[in-house]
Parts: structure tokens; sequence; C-alpha cells
């Protein structure tokens, strides 16, 4: 069976433990989330890339779930009318209606915290000078400027949609974003959102835009943003209910009293849903490719900026870095590390003992790079199209 058909598979299961969490049989409903999770790990088996990382830690947080579900609770039966308010899940013991944030009436829904000062500047960013430059322009200049953006009638905030491989920097651009315009930031992981909501994405996203629109200056970050913008028009009821939700949301950007901005982040473009691409949901599209010569100098640089190098240079370590993303340079920069540390235990050394050529040769034949060269050719590809389109 290909990936395809046991994801196929997966969603069939998924959509029907919603159906009997709804009708309060959680007995059924943790059977067959328990079955949805066997074939998503299936999936995942014949997948590579992004998508098998995405796949495994969604059945990992699934089988989480499951594992918290009550399963004394019962509704009453489809003959006898459906399930009464009085035969709702219980919650004894950190249950699923815990964990999807629903209340004794099932219309609060759950709340988010922002995090504060994220402490991330883009002096923190290696290059992504185009993405930078973007960025500024579209949130930045209209927040120093407002005079002038009102006196053409032009208003602040929107969304910006960040598309690449993983380990790229995404997140840390989000972080910069937040730090610089001094908003309250809600990081959102979206592979938690879909099974943490578990039928009640709609309400949780309600509930997410009303306290970031409460906020002066408010910035949301959706990661994995694929796993809730997925194209509707699948046999997956639920993602079916959220992306309009989502789009309704997105379209009342003018109803903050402040100054909202809406941020997402994915690996996978091409399966966000078109309506959510189209000018006042994401006005900006942004690739944000594989570190350069210089971001990888720079980075590395950053990283060994406290050790003695011997036989070799920063310079010569990102030249051979090529292909590698920022997750793969942080990596080698920490072998790197672990190379001198044993050698000062080994020698009882006093002194700090340097990085070696051989210690370069041996980390980066060992780790490599972690892309997959068909991905970068999906992205580029997908980046190719935009530009066309524009």
């Amino acid at each position: 069976m290909s990936a395809s058909q046991h994801y196929e598979m997966f969603k069939m299961y998924y959509d029907k433990a919603i159906e009997y969490k709804d009708k309060g049989d959680m007995l059924s409903c943790k059977k067959f989330l328990l079955k949805a999770v066997e074939k998503l790990i299936e999936s995942a088996k014949e997948s590579d890339g992004s998508v098998k990382r995405s796949q495994m830690l969604r059945a990992k947080s699934i089988i989480e779930i499951a594992e918290g579900i009550d399963t004394t609770a019962r509704a009453n039966s489809p003959s006898s009318g459906g399930a009464s308010k009085s035969a709702k899940p219980r919650n004894n013991d950190g249950g699923i209606e815990n964990q999807e944030g629903g209340g004794d009436d099932g219309d609060e829904g759950n709340e988010f915290l922002a995090s504060g000062e994220t402490g991330i500047t883009f002096d923190d960013v290696a290059g992504l000078q185009e993405v930078k430059e973007a960025v500024k322009n579209r949130i930045l200049l209209p927040m120093q400027y407002p005079e002038y953006y009102k006196m053409v009638d032009l208003k602040a905030g929107g969304g910006i949609l960040m598309y690449g491989l993983p380990g790229t920097g995404k997140t840390m651009i989000a972080k910069a974003i937040a730090s610089e315009v001094g908003g309250n930031f809600y990081q959102i992981k979206c592979s938690d959102i879909v099974s943490k909501w578990f039928g009640e994405a709609e309400k949780n996203l309600k509930n997410l835009f009303a306290q970031a629109r409460s906020h002066d200056r408010a910035v949301i970050f959706f990661d994995e943003f694929e796993a809730i913008g997925v194209k509707r028009g699948g046999d997956s009821s639920a993602m079916n209910r959220i992306v309009p939700e989502l789009l309704a949301q997105m379209q009342g950007f003018g109803d903050s009293k402040g100054t909202l901005l809406i941020l997402a982040a994915t690996n996978r473009p091409w399966d966000i849903d078109s309506a959510l691409l189209r000018p006042g949901r994401f006005n900006e599209l942004l690739y944000v490719p594989l570190p350069d010569f210089e971001a990888r100098k720079y980075l590395i640089g950053r990283k060994l900026k406290d050790l003695v190098l011997s036989g070799v240079t920063i310079a010569e370590m990102a030249t051979e870095t090529d292909g590698h993303n920022g997750a793969d340079c942080n990596e080698l920069c920490d072998r790197l590390k672990m190379c001198v540390l044993r050698e000062l235990i080994e020698n009882k050394s006093q002194e700090m003992l340097p990085i070696t050529r051989q210690h370069f040769d041996e980390v980066i034949g060992s780790t490599g790079s972690s892309v997959l060269s068909s991905d970068i050719q999906s992205l580029e590809k997908f980046e190719q199209d935009m530009r066309k389109n524009k």
C-alpha cells in the first residue's frame, strides 16, 4: 500500500474518531484514534524528508491524546436522541476535553498566552537580506511612519507566509519581527493545534484572534502552517471546517484596535489552500532559501567565536558546508566543540585546545547535510511559478 493510501485511511479513521467524540462515545473514539495512528505511521514509513518528520510528530501527539481519554464516558445511543449534556465526556484525569480546551458547555475554547520579549533581533538572523527588506517594507516602515501611511490610506499589518526548507531560519525571522515591533508574540505550532483542538478548532481560532486583537501590537506566528491551511476538498471534514474560519479571521485584520501581524511558515507551500494566498490574507509570500556562503560564514563564526582554530578557517568551513541549512551548521559546530571537549578531558589540559583540520574533516564526513535535493527542487519550482504569476 502506498503512502497516500495509508494517509487516506488515516484521515478516514481520524474523522470517525471525531464523530464518536462528538457523540460522547470515548471508547470508540480512542479505538479509531489508535487505528488512525497506525495508518499515519505507515504513511510516514513510506515517506521521507519533512513529510515523514511532520507525520511522525503528529502521530506522537495523537497517541498522547488517546492515552489520556476517559473511556468510561459514553453518550446516549442515537436511538435515544443523541448525546445529552449530562452524557458528555468526563474529565477525571486529564482526558480529552482538558486537552481540547472544552468547558462544561463546550463553547469557551482554549486560552492562548502570548510571550513577551523574544530576545531575537534581525542581527541574529544570518543573511536573508531580501527577506529582511520585504519585512521592513511590509511591517516596520508602517510602524515608524504611521502618519504617511494614513495620508495615503494604507494600513499597517497583514500577513506574511514564509516558505522554505526546515532549518533555514523562518522561526527566528518571526521572533525577530515580534521583537522589532515590540508586540506580544503568539507562537502556534499547527501540528499540535490540529490534534489538540480535535473538533474545537473554530472556537479556538476565534479565541486566538480575539486575544491577539486586544493588544496594541501583536504577532501571531503559525508554524507548520500546512497542518491547518491545507487545501480543501479532501475527505477530512475537520480541515474543511478550519480553513473557512481561518479565512474569516484573517479577513478581519482591520477589526483590531491596534496592529495585528500574521506570520506563517511552511515547508510545503503547494499544499496551502489558494484562498489563503490572495490579497487580504497573506499579502506577501517570501521564499527563505538555504544560507549562502556569507550566511554560513556568519553562523559558524558566531558559534565558534570563543574557540581557537588551527589549520582550518571559518571561510573554509563555510565553503565546504554548501547545501547545509542553519540547523546543519549548528550541529557541525556542536560536534566540533565535542571533539575539543573530549581532548581537554583526556589530556587534563589547563589551556584551550584548538579545532583542527582533522577535527573538521572527521565531523563533516560523519554529518553532512540533512537537506534532500528533491525538496530543494520542489521549493525552487514553486518559487519560479510564483514569480511568473506576479
